[in-house]
């Protein structure tokens, strides 16, 4: 596929670095905050490494459901420049009862940063952050190397949260989706490592 195929923050990566996705994401790995890329950001990282690429223009993060990375999460992102909002609602910089009140309501929280629309998630589809943390795969962001999951949880999860745009996604890019499983797939395959000898 020609270059003209990729996302072109992947051909001028360092021009990328001052985009808000970006931004955040180094923000958070500066705090020290852990995250995975997922949704279809995490699919369209899969794909650009594979030389592909898919439209999206959401950004969904995956944090552990506890206090104190989301609160480091907020410090950070806040003294980055972003505002914050839940359930429609102006987010102030949360305090305790307020961060244990987002981390037991499992909170989508929304992240502002220039034009960029971040999603936080504590919750989402068929994923568990604690179950996956121990297979993230580091993929590339601009100049930045950033975690996220295998394609096939990124996939099984777009099926199981099954809303009208996670469906158009998956019907529009299902061809390529099909390829891109092959080829990882085939990854996988040669990088597993050999059977034991038999005793």
């Amino acid at each position: 596929m020609s270059t003209s195929s990729v996302p072109q923050w992947v051909v001028n990566a360092a021009e990328w670095d001052m985009d808000p996705y970006v931004i955040v994401c180094r923000a958070l790995k500066d705090a020290g905050v852990p995250f995975l890329v997922i949704g279809a950001f995490g699919i369209n990282l899969h794909a650009i490494e594979m030389g592909k690429g898919v439209v999206t223009h959401d950004l969904d993060l995956l944090l552990p459901a506890r206090s104190e990375p989301l609160a480091h999460a907020f410090r950070s992102l806040a003294q980055a420049g972003a505002t914050f909002t839940w359930m429609g609602e102006s987010l102030p910089i949360p305090n305790e009862w307020l961060l244990a009140d987002l981390v037991r309501a499992r909170a989508c929280i929304k992240v502002t940063l220039g034009l960029g629309e971040i999603d936080l998630v504590l919750l989402a589809a068929g994923l568990d952050f604690d179950e996956l943390w121990p297979r993230r795969e580091a993929r590339t962001l601009g100049t930045l190397s950033v975690d996220t999951i295998p394609l096939v949880d990124l996939l099984r999860s777009k099926a199981a949260a099954n809303r009208s745009k996670d469906r158009f996604f998956l019907e529009i890019w299902r061809e390529q989706l099909g390829e891109m499983l092959q080829a990882d797939e085939r990854r996988r395959a040669r990088c597993a490592p050999d059977p034991p000898d038999a005793p």
